[in-house]
């Protein structure tokens, strides 16, 4: 759906392709993890389409297992993606359960990885002590996290969910993808068509970083899960 060639059709597809459960990228089971460094993925570098692409000409396999994270949400950073998709982050919620995937990647993946991500300037690659329970064998108690640089997008001074990613255990909104496109142009850019504001999301990057700015506080408005 990344490569779909109308601009709306792929800002409104994010995450995009994520998998039923888990698997190998770019390989098959077993591959090993010694050396390698577990990243919580949460949005579009948990769909294998995605992060093969990012990966490019990388030759080793990427293990993508799926997994729980307790006590934190999976939510909408404040930021726009240059695809024109507003993305993920995660942020801390005591009692809450996201479904996640962690990626175990080679040093030299994960430096591809963090270019892919705007690290440090639309993310922060933190290492932190995290409850993961992975679903097919074991537990981790710390990786390492893309945090959104700007923090969460926030309605009414709340964070948003992902209506894509399960996250449980907390009573904060959610809107899908294109509920929250649709949202966020009714608020900042209603004089614009909804296809052209897309569009120049995409092609001004100007643009792109005006609106984003605006992000962190879009004030008071009925989230729903639609």
């Amino acid at each position: 759906m990344f490569d779909h060639p109308d601009p709306v059709v792929r800002a409104e597809a994010y995450p995009f392709d994520l998998p039923d459960g888990s698997c190998v990228v770019g390989g098959e089971p077993p591959v090993r993890r010694d050396g390698r460094v577990p990243v919580v993925c949460i949005g579009s570098n948990a769909a294998p389409s995605r992060l093969a692409a990012k990966l490019g000409d990388d030759p080793d396999p990427v293990p993508l297992d799926e997994a729980v994270l307790h006590d934190h949400a999976v939510v909408y950073s404040a930021h726009v993606a240059a695809y024109g998709s507003i993305p993920a982050t995660v942020v801390a919620a005591p009692g809450a359960r996201a479904r996640v995937f962690v990626a175990w990647f080679t040093p030299a993946q994960l430096d591809r990885i963090d270019a892919s991500e705007g690290v440090p300037w639309r993310y922060r690659r933190v290492h932190r002590r995290l409850r993961l329970e992975l679903v097919e064998d074991g537990q981790l108690t710390e990786a390492h996290l893309y945090v959104g640089a700007r923090g969460p997008l926030r309605i009414d001074g709340v964070p948003v969910r992902l209506a894509e990613v399960a996250t449980v255990g907390v009573a904060w909104p959610k809107l899908t993808q294109p509920a929250l496109l649709r949202l966020v142009h009714r608020r900042l850019a209603a004089t614009m068509a909804y296809g052209d504001f897309i569009r120049m999301l995409v092609a001004d990057a100007d643009f792109r970083a005006r609106l984003g700015a605006r992000l962190a506080e879009l004030g008071p408005a009925a989230a729903s899960g639609r």
